[in-house]
C-alpha cells in the first residue's frame, strides 16, 4: 500500500470528524503541520501520567519491528498537539476519559496498570477494547465513537504522516507535489491549518 492509498484509506474508515472526508494530499499536510507544531519536550494537554499512556497505547499498536516504532515517530506528542487543537470540548473530554480508563481497564483484565503490564498484556487490554469498538459500532443509532477507534486512527495518521512511517514504513521518496492554485481561503481548517 502506497502513501496515497493509506491515507485514502484512513478518510474513508475514520470516525474522527476532523480528518473525515479530506483528501491525501490535504490530509498529509494537516498530518506533517501537526508533526511540526506537536512539542516533544512537554506535554501541552495531557498530564505525564496520560501522555505515557498515549505513548504506550501507540506503541503497542505499532511497536517497532524492522522499522522504528510509533514512540520513535512521535505519535504520543502527535496525539497530544491533535487533541488539543482540532478535537472539540466533547471529544477532548471523551479522550481524556479514556486515557484515564486505561488503567483501570488494565488492571480488570490482566492486573496491572497499563504502563506496568508487559507487552503481552497490553495487547490483552487493546484486544477487549477493539472488539467492544467492533459491538458499538455495529449497535442500532449513532453511538459516539469508542476510545479505541479514535485512538487507533490517531496511531495511524500520526505514524504514517511522519517522517519515519513515510519514509521507513512505506518507502515513500519526495517528488515534487501538486500546485494547488485555486484553493478556497474561505474554508477555515480546524486548528487554523
Amino acid at each position: 500500500m502506497d502513501r496515497r492509498e493509506m491515507l485514502r484509506a484512513l478518510a474513508a474508515a475514520t470516525t474522527m470528524t476532523t480528518i473525515a472526508g479530506l483528501t491525501p494530499d490535504r490530509l498529509l499536510a494537516l498530518g506533517r503541520q501537526a508533526h511540526g507544531r506537536a512539542s516533544t519536550d512537554a506535554w501541552s494537554l495531557f498530564s505525564d501520567h496520560q501522555g505515557a499512556t498515549a505513548a504506550a497505547v501507540a506503541d503497542t499498536i505499532i511497536p517497532a519491528t524492522d522499522t522504528p516504532g510509533a514512540r520513535e515517530a512521535g505519535v504520543g506528542p502527535f496525539m497530544d498537539f491533535m487533541v488539543e487543537h482540532t478535537f472539540d470540548s466533547d471529544e477532548i473530554d471523551r479522550f481524556l476519559a479514556g486515557l484515564d480508563e486505561m488503567d483501570s481497564r488494565s488492571l480488570r483484565t490482566v492486573g496491572t496498570t497499563f504502563l506496568e503490564a508487559t507487552e503481552a498484556q497490553r495487547i490483552d487490554v487493546l484486544a477487549g477494547m477493539e472488539a467492544e469498538a467492533e459491538t458499538l459500532s455495529s449497535a442500532e443509532g449513532d453511538p459516539p465513537p469508542h476510545f479505541f477507534d479514535t485512538i487507533k486512527e490517531l496511531t495511524l495518521f500520526g505514524y504514517y504522516t511522519s517522517e519515519i512511517g513515510m519514509t521507513e514504513e512505506l518507502g515513500w521518496r519526495m517528488l515534487p507535489g501538486s500546485f494547488d492554485g485555486c484553493v478556497d481561503l474561505a474554508q477555515p481548517r480546524p486548528g487554523g491549518f
